[in-house]
């Protein structure tokens, strides 16, 4: 009896569907700031975590809030902060990806409506190795977000009035400047675009 108990234990442990197995790159903190209606795009930020002893690039990113969804990067260019969409972010064996306000970050782009505290929505991450991994993505307050150099936005400020004062802007005011990856057939080279 306790043979064959042995024997069934045996065949069900090197029989488990490979679900049950361990994900070696996980997501976690995903999260973004709430937007105001004038708003087109918004940016996703979150930690990846690779246990595993091979590298991996995480290659795109989906979500039904925005039309498109973008990898990018903040560099500085003739002294001006500009965003580049990039064509992927590499994680290394037993590393992780840190994407972050003024840094690497996964864009929205045209937003379909304002991203609202508290609200959640699903993304997909897509890797080259780890496939497609779905994580929840956490609105929050704009107060919450780190500013350069450290530190929050402070409570007292009039965060309120800067974002009374941008819903009030035209639309055409509050374009963005970044770099597109363009293959021009020799290579990728990169073609400035507004936003």
């Amino acid at each position: 009896m306790i043979r064959t108990f042995f024997i069934l234990l045996t065949f069900m442990l090197t029989t488990a569907p490979a679900s049950a197995q361990v994900q070696p790159v996980t997501i976690h903190n995903a999260h973004a700031y709430q937007t105001v209606t004038v708003q087109k795009n918004g940016a996703v930020y979150l930690r990846v975590d690779n246990i595993a002893d091979e590298s991996d690039v995480m290659i795109a990113a989906e979500a039904d809030v925005s039309e498109r969804v973008e990898l990018h990067t903040h560099i500085m260019d003739g002294g001006i902060m500009m965003m580049r969409e990039v064509p992927g972010f590499d994680l290394a064996p037993k590393g992780e990806i840190l994407l972050e306000p003024m840094g690497d970050h996964i864009m929205l782009m045209d937003l379909k409506a304002p991203l609202k505290v508290g609200q959640t929505f699903p993304m997909i991450v897509v890797f080259e190795k780890a496939g497609r991994l779905e994580t929840m993505v956490e609105v929050r307050s704009i107060k919450d977000m780190p500013m350069h150099g450290g530190g929050k936005m402070r409570k007292d400020s009039s965060m309120e009035d800067a974002i009374e004062d941008k819903m009030n802007q035209p639309a055409d005011s509050q374009k963005i400047m970044y770099k597109k990856p363009v293959n021009d057939g020799h290579g990728m080279v990169s073609e400035e675009v507004e936003r």
